[in-house]
């Protein structure tokens, strides 16, 4: 919950664990690392995991990996941007002579 595994070869760092109670409500209210707490009925306790490490530049993903995850909906045609520096056209497709723009600009900056 505050330290995230560290990347290699470029990669970035995985994900923090969060915790948080789901109120009857359904609003969610973020829990601390270690507690003690009562779950009424109706409410939940939900637990997100931590994510390991990443292993290389996300720039050096295949772009059609990517649009199959935009696909799939794993990632959001903002995350390919941003991350991967793919352009997703809207119907699915990769936008080659953007995405290599982007992939410049992003290994630039």
């Amino acid at each position: 919950m505050v330290n995230p595994a560290q990347g290699v070869c470029g990669g970035g760092p995985g994900a923090l664990a969060e915790a948080y109670l789901r109120r009857a409500s359904g609003e969610p209210e973020s829990l601390p690392g270690s507690s003690h707490l009562m779950v009424a009925e109706g409410e939940a306790l939900v637990s997100l995991t931590a994510g390991g490490g990443r292993y290389g530049s996300p720039l050096n993903r295949a772009p059609e990996h990517v649009a199959h995850d935009v696909a799939e909906g794993w990632i959001s045609p903002e995350r390919a941007r941003k991350v991967y520096g793919v352009e997703v056209t809207p119907e699915g497709a990769v936008d080659r002579e953007r995405t290599e723009r982007l992939r410049g600009r992003l290994a630039a900056a």
